[in-house]
């Protein structure tokens, strides 16, 4: 008995690992910088409407040197969380960054491959915004044109109403103009 050949099935081509661990790492950098700033902007707001709010709560009225205090270490408690978090976010950075180098020196190529791959990708996105804000452009041109179109259209009809009053009053204005004329004879 003859046994079938196997069959041999073709795999999608998936991204490599490293491909994988490139991009996230590049994404993961970014967010990290984003969060980095978003908590230092928070810390120094903090710290301002600390004292914003000491100052207006103290308008008025004698300061409370226990509810200054106790309004200070609050503060002070969540500050210090807040310096921990954006030091995290730090470290996490710099073990990223560390990761990025790694790639970068032990698979050079794949890191351009990926890179590459994602230029395209963001360069895709790229022109579809474009397309779409050309789109949108486009119809707000038409729509201001429409504008255009109608305050001619009003004042083209402002121009005729005014133009039949003039035609008729101007009879009346004759018709008295003979009459002063024909009682000065």
């Amino acid at each position: 008995m003859a046994t079938a050949p196997a069959r041999i099935l073709a795999e999608v081509p998936k991204p490599s690992d490293i491909e994988t661990e490139v991009l996230d790492s590049f994404d993961a950098r970014r967010k990290l910088r984003e969060a980095i700033n978003n908590q230092e902007l928070k810390r120094k707001e903090a710290e301002l409407d600390l004292a914003r709010t000491f100052a207006k709560e103290t308008r008025n009225v004698a300061i409370d040197v226990e509810a200054a205090f106790q309004r200070y270490e609050t503060w002070r408690i969540a500050d210090e969380r807040a310096a921990q978090r954006i030091g995290a976010l730090l470290v996490l950075r710099n073990k990223v960054d560390q990761l990025i180098a790694k790639r970068k020196t032990e698979n050079k190529e794949e890191v351009k491959a990926a890179l590459k791959k994602k230029i395209l990708e963001l360069q895709k996105a790229l022109e579809e915004k474009t397309e779409a804000q050309s789109d949108l452009e486009e119809e707000k041109a038409l729509l201001e044109e429409e504008i255009e179109r109608l305050t001619k259209l009003a004042y083209n009809g402002d121009a005729a109403q005014v133009a039949l009053k003039r035609s008729q009053k101007a009879p009346a204005k004759k018709k008295r103009a003979a009459k002063k004329g024909a009682a000065r004879k």
